[in-house]
C-alpha cells in the first residue's frame, strides 16, 4: 500500500513540474518532490517517503507551504505560481490506481483500455479490481474485488 502512495506522490511531482512550467516556472524533478512533501506539511521528500500516508494541506495552508518551499529552493515565485502548485489534484486513493510496476506507469482505472481480446468474465473481474500489478514477463495480479 505505501508503495502505491509513493508512486502517487511521484506522479504528483511530475504533475507539479508541468503545472509550474505552464505558469512560466521551470523546476527540477527533485525540487518538485520537495514541494510535494511541503504540500503534505512535511520538511522534505525523505520524510514523505517514510510517511507516505501524510494528508495533503488545503487552501491557504497549501498555498503558503508551496510558496515557502519554492522560495527556500531558490525559485522567486509569484502568488499565482504558488497557488498553481498548491492546487494539485490530491493523490488518487489506492482503490483508484492501476499500478504497472514493470512498466513504471500509473493510471486511474478504468481509463486504461482493456484489451479487446479478453472475454467478458475477465473484463468484469478487471473492472472490479482495486489495484493491478504487472510483473514483467510473468503475470498481472489483482488485489480487491
Amino acid at each position: 500500500m505505501s508503495e502505491n502512495l509513493i508512486v502517487a506522490h511521484k506522479a504528483a511531482a511530475a504533475q507539479l513540474r508541468a503545472t509550474l512550467q505552464r505558469h512560466g516556472l521551470k523546476i527540477g524533478y527533485n525540487h518538485a518532490l520537495e514541494v510535494v512533501a511541503a504540500l503534505c506539511g512535511l520538511n522534505n521528500w525523505r520524510t514523505l517517503a517514510a510517511r507516505p500516508s501524510a494528508e495533503r494541506l488545503t487552501g491557504e495552508a497549501a498555498h503558503l507551504a508551496a510558496h515557502r518551499c519554492l522560495n527556500a529552493l531558490g525559485y522567486p515565485v509569484t502568488a499565482t505560481q504558488a497557488r498553481a502548485a498548491a492546487t494539485l489534484n490530491p493523490p488518487l486513493a489506492a482503490s483508484e490506481l492501476l499500478i504497472l510496476s514493470g512498466a513504471g506507469t500509473l493510471a486511474p482505472w478504468p481509463l486504461l483500455p482493456v484489451p479487446a481480446q479478453l472475454d467478458e468474465a475477465t473484463r468484469a473481474a478487471l473492472a472490479e479490481g482495486r489495484s493491478l500489478t504487472w510483473h514483467r514477463g510473468r503475470a498481472l495480479t489483482m488485489q480487491g474485488r
